[in-house]
């Protein structure tokens, strides 16, 4: 089955299973879904899943971290929506999350991967395979890992989130696969996801954080430029967020967040519309399924306008909301996902077929192609990639992951 382009495909990892769901083309204020393919991750607990083409080859590829198997499995995509048997790699510690970038200047993808002791990074050879990993300390309990060039200095860097500590760990390449010590930041009470952007608009990267306990808010940390960041403001979301996402979902040019709120009694995603000086309007709400522990954005109706996809835990769903463009959403329309989804993943390529271009320094945020502002030129293709996380206790979890080719 060759997967055309305009058709978003959605990816779940969970017990030692990949799932690849294939969206049906749909009218711009709809979405459906017609295929669902598993495959064998070759992992116990998978919690994070990322899309690069690992082997130079033009076709997508997977990377997925297990949490209970202490490993990384790579899945060589054969170009028709089925993928190779899983390579296995050792990633260390507790894999919780897993990153995509070019970590020593080589243009070859390697990976980050946030193991609950430390943050191990594999060098990719570019045919698929992986050198041992390197392990590098990130404060305590590293849970998420984010990539960014912080100081500008043309090497990728890693943010990494740390549960326990309340901080953020800014870790500066050295651009040769090696890292500088951990800068600690203050983040807020219990930090289990990072997502970089420019909320305000000076072209340096920023930190937006979503911090599980204490009241539900997300901390967003500007950065000067130089690998330091100002001292953290914090912003209402809403009921236990657990990650956050950055996108323009008004198409007025400056980055918004969207917050998954995993507090099982509102059930909600929060938007927080950015005004372009690093603060946020208070969060708007949308009701989507039980559990919501990860949100991802996406295009999936081929509108141009940004629209969300959110992982419920507890009622084995994944919602999807269209988006208005004004940063306002439809109702949730809800698709079976198998037992216990916990996350999911976004990976949108704006090129012809299955090129992507996984290691950019910043996360871009896709545009309103009704108003011409693409942010890549036509023929590149740049994925976006949200870590996932779901719980060991459920066998059959999973985490899902989304390509949009437009």
């Amino acid at each position: 089955m060759k997967i055309p382009n305009n058709r978003a495909v959605f990816l779940c990892a969970r017990l030692a299973v990949c799932n690849v769901l294939v969206a049906a083309t749909a009218q711009a204020q709809d979405v459906s879904f017609i295929v669902r393919r598993d495959f064998d991750a070759r992992g116990t607990n998978p919690d994070s899943v990322a899309v690069a083409d690992f082997n130079r080859d033009g076709l997508l590829d997977l990377a997925v971290a297990s949490w209970n198997s202490r490993n990384v499995s790579v899945l060589l995509g054969n170009g028709d929506g089925s993928f190779q048997a899983a390579r296995s790699l050792d990633a260390g510690g507790f894999p919780f999350s897993v990153a995509v970038g070019d970590f020593n200047g080589d243009g070859l993808p390697d990976l980050a991967v946030a193991n609950y002791v430390d943050v191990a990074i594999l060098l990719g050879n570019g045919d698929g395979s992986f050198q041992v990993a390197m392990d590098f300390a990130a404060g305590n309990v590293p849970f998420f890992v984010a990539v960014g060039d912080f100081n500008r200095d043309g090497v990728q860097d890693l943010a990494v989130a740390s549960a326990t500590s309340d901080t953020v760990s800014v870790l500066l390449g050295n651009g040769d696969g090696s890292f500088q010590a951990p800068r600690s930041l203050g983040a807020g009470p219990n930090p289990y996801f990072v997502a970089v952007g420019d909320f305000n608009g000076d072209g340096i990267e920023d930190l937006a954080v979503a911090n599980n306990f204490g009241g539900g808010t997300v901390s967003v940390l500007l950065g000067n430029g130089d690998g330091s960041f100002q001292a953290r403001r914090i912003f209402p979301a809403g009921g236990y967020p657990y990650s956050v996402a950055v996108g323009d979902f008004d198409g007025d040019g400056r980055q918004d967040l969207t917050v998954a709120n995993s507090n099982t009694l509102s059930n909600t995603v929060s938007v927080l519309l950015g005004n372009g000086d690093g603060s946020f309007q208070p969060p708007r709400e949308f009701v989507v399924g039980a559990r919501p522990h990860s949100v991802a954005i996406g295009d999936f109706n081929g509108d141009g306008a940004l629209d969300l996809a959110i992982a419920n835990a507890f009622s084995n769903t994944v919602s999807v909301l269209l988006g208005n463009g004004d940063g306002s959403f439809q109702a949730a329309r809800n698709f079976e996902a198998g037992a216990s989804p916990w996350s999911v993943a976004v990976a949108t390529s704006m090129a012809t077929g299955y090129k992507t271009w996984p290691w950019r320094t910043t996360i871009p945020t896709p545009s309103r192609r009704s108003q011409g502002m693409e942010t890549e030129a036509s023929e590149r293709a740049t994925s976006w990639l949200e870590a996932l996380r779901f719980p060991s206790r459920w066998e059959t979890s999973m985490a899902m992951a989304g390509w949009t080719w437009r």
